[in-house]
């Protein structure tokens, strides 16, 4: 990203501002580095300190044997693809989703349809 690049969002965090009525499950896609080219991540409880980021590995490595779900993992504004929470039983963002959603068997992609606040 450019210095002059501007990102369009924000990382959603409950230290930055307290969630509203109705929202929760705050969530950041995060790349790691590593062994084949890195992988993607979903991470939880994200806290901030001293400019960066850390949280917890919300899901199963397939290809980075570098970490592992569970782990608390620090990463920076650089890192961030995605992010997602829950206002009032409907998912904001996950836009990484939008794409797969053509490629999903059509019972699993019109449930994720379903959830998604604006389909």
């Amino acid at each position: 990203m450019s210095p002059t690049t501007t990102r369009k969002w924000a990382p959603p965090s409950p230290r930055r501002a307290p969630p509203k009525a109705g929202e929760e499950g705050f969530a950041l896609k995060v790349r790691t580095y590593g062994a084949n080219n890195g992988e993607h991540f979903w991470l939880v409880e994200i806290e901030r300190a001293g400019g960066r980021y850390s949280g917890i590995i919300n899901n199963e490595p397939v290809y980075a044997k570098q970490v592992k779900a569970g782990q608390r993992y620090e990463f920076g504004d650089a890192e961030i693809s995605d992010w997602l929470f829950m206002r009032n039983g409907k998912m904001v963002g996950n836009e990484t989703m939008r794409p797969l959603l053509k490629q999903l068997p059509k019972e699993e992609a019109d449930e994720y349809r379903r959830i998604m606040e604006t389909p």
